[in-house]
C-alpha cells in the first residue's frame, strides 16, 4: 500500500506589505436572470471586509450564499454593483493584481488529453517564461502536490482528488500574494486534505494571504484565523472560529496517559463541581496517520 508523499518545500518569502490585500466597503453584487422577464438576484449585500497579509480566512455558508460570487468579484469577472473593492491595492481585474493571484476554481479544469506536466509547462510559456524554466517549475509543483508519479497521465484519466491537486498546483504557479481556493478538499482522500493543510501553512508563513471557501469546515477549521459566515449574500459573522462556534459552558478535554482508575476519579471531581461528563470515548487517530503506520509496518491495504 502506497500513500502519496507530502513533500517538504519552502516557497520564496514575500516582502512585507502594509496594504491589506483585500478590502471591501459596502460591497453589493447583482446578477440579472432571464431573457424576457429579467429579474435581479442579489448575490452579496453590504459586505465589509479587511483582510490582513498572511491571514487565512475561511468562507462558509450554504449553497448560493455568495462564496463563489465573492471570488469572481475579486478576480474582476463580475462587476461591482454597489460599494468599493480593492485587491492588492488595485481595482478588481487589474493586470498587475491578477498576476499575483492564484485561483483554484470549484469546477474541474477542462484539460482533456493534456497531461499534468504539459498543462503546467504550457502555463509557464503563456506567461512568457522560457520553456526550460516552465518545465522545471511544472516538475517542482507536481512534486509538491504529490503528482510526480502521474505527471504524464492524461488529465481525463485523473480521479477527482488528483484533478483537485493539479488545480491547486496551477493556483500556486507564480508564487502568488493572494490565494483564492474554492472547495480545495472536495473529493480528496485523507492524504489530500493533509496536503492542503500543509500548503496553507507554508503559504501563510511566506506571507501569502489565503481565502478558502469550503463546506468541509471540520477538515480545515484549525488553519483558519477568522471565519466569514455568509447567508443569502449577507455576512452573519466575521471572527475567529472559537468566538463563532464555541458552546458556552462546554469544553473538550484531550487527556493522555490516564488509566481507568484515574479517569473514574476525574469523573467524580467533575460531578463534585456541578459539571456533567457528556461523552467519554477513546481519542481517535487521523485516518491518514493510521494508513501510514500500516504502510511502515508492511500491512496490507485496508
Amino acid at each position: 500500500m502506497q500513500s502519496p508523499p507530502i513533500p517538504a518545500q519552502t516557497p520564496t518569502p514575500l516582502p512585507p506589505d502594509p496594504i491589506p490585500p483585500v478590502v471591501t466597503q459596502g460591497l453589493g453584487l447583482v446578477y440579472r436572470r432571464g431573457l424576457i422577464r429579467v429579474r435581479e438576484v442579489q448575490a452579496l449585500q453590504d459586505l465589509d471586509l479587511e483582510i490582513d497579509s498572511g491571514e487565512v480566512l475561511g468562507i462558509v455558508g450554504p449553497n448560493g450564499s455568495g462564496k463563489s460570487s465573492l471570488f469572481r468579484c475579486l478576480l474582476g469577472l463580475i462587476p461591482v454593483h454597489t460599494g468599493q473593492v480593492r485587491v492588492l491595492g488595485e481595482s478588481p481585474g487589474a493586470r498587475q493584481s491578477l498576476a499575483q493571484i492564484g485561483h483554484q476554481a470549484e469546477e474541474r479544469l477542462p484539460l482533456g488529453r493534456f497531461t499534468a506536466r504539459e498543462f503546467l509547462t504550457l502555463d509557464g510559456t503563456l506567461r512568457g517564461w522560457p520553456t526550460r524554466r516552465a518545465s522545471e517549475r511544472a516538475d517542482q509543483l507536481l512534486q509538491r502536490v504529490g503528482l510526480a508519479d502521474v505527471a504524464d497521465r492524461y488529465h481525463q484519466d485523473y480521479s477527482t482528488g488528483m484533478a483537485r491537486r493539479l488545480a491547486l498546483a496551477h493556483a500556486l504557479y507564480a508564487e502568488p500574494r493572494l490565494l483564492l481556493l474554492d472547495e480545495p478538499t472536495a473529493g480528496m482522500d485523507p492524504f489530500g486534505v493533509e496536503l492542503v493543510l500543509q500548503i496553507l501553512t507554508e503559504e501563510t508563513r511566506r506571507g501569502c494571504t489565503c481565502l478558502v471557501a469550503t463546506h468541509s469546515l471540520e477538515e480545515l477549521e484549525g488553519c483558519f484565523d477568522r471565519l466569514l459566515v455568509l447567508y443569502q449574500g449577507r455576512a452573519l459573522a466575521l471572527a475567529p472560529p472559537a468566538e463563532i462556534l464555541a458552546q458556552k459552558g462546554r469544553f473538550d478535554l484531550l487527556v493522555e496517559e490516564l488509566d481507568t482508575y484515574a479517569l473514574d476519579s476525574l469523573e467524580e471531581r467533575i460531578d463534585h463541581f456541578g459539571g456533567r461528563l457528556v461523552e467519554k470515548k477513546p481519542s481517535l487517530k487521523k485516518l491518514s496517520t493510521w494508513l501510514r503506520e500500516r504502510q511502515s509496518e508492511g500491512g496490507d491495504s485496508a
